[in-house]
């Protein structure tokens, strides 16, 4: 298992390079490769999400605290 931290900003850099990556290869037809990253990518979409939600949580409260 490898673990990895990275800031909202590389993390977007990171899943922006392997979609482009991966764009142009089938939907139905991909590579074990390709399977991978793109299952990488969702992984990382997953934690992008979450971060994001997490921010926004942070701002409401420290609004709502004010």
């Amino acid at each position: 298992m490898i673990n990895l931290e990275m800031n909202p900003r590389e993390a977007a850099a990171v899943a922006h390079a392997l979609f482009l990556h991966t764009k142009d290869d089938s939907e139905f037809f991909a590579s074990e490769r390709v399977q991978v990253i793109r299952g990488v990518l969702a992984r990382l979409h997953k934690e992008i999400d979450v971060d994001f939600e997490q921010r926004q949580e942070a701002l409401k409260n420290e609004t709502t605290d004010t």
